[in-house]
């Protein structure tokens, strides 16, 4: 019985490791929240889960923020982002925008392209 339940824990034979380096702009949207408007109590604690979550860069900007890492930490951190939004803050929508870019020629950050500039 034991062995059953841990086989569905362990990766098929034709699964793949993909946790391939990415830069990624992701943008947290809160609906419904008691501030209306403002979403920025919200906005930092999205900010708060993305800096802990092992990302070379992250750098936030007007509409979002852009980040360096492996894909593998961005679908850990959006599934705590979207936990913390809607189950400790109690939104009651919650919308989030991403953009990724998978490289495999070069080992190029978001901070790097923006000192080449």
């Amino acid at each position: 019985m034991i062995s059953t339940l841990l086989s569905w824990f362990r990766p098929s034979k034709q699964q793949t490791n993909f946790d391939h380096k990415i830069n990624a702009d992701i943008s947290i949207i809160p609906l419904g929240t008691p501030e209306g408007a403002s979403t920025s109590r919200y906005v930092k604690e999205a900010g708060r889960i993305l800096a802990q979550s092992g990302f070379r860069e992250v750098h936030p900007h007007a509409f979002g923020t852009n980040i360096s890492g492996n894909w593998s930490n961005l679908k850990t951190a959006i599934e705590e982002i979207a936990k913390h939004q809607l189950d400790e803050l109690g939104i009651p929508r919650l919308a989030i925008d991403l953009k990724l870019s998978f490289r495999r020629d070069k080992d190029e950050s978001i901070g790097a392209r923006l000192a080449k500039a």
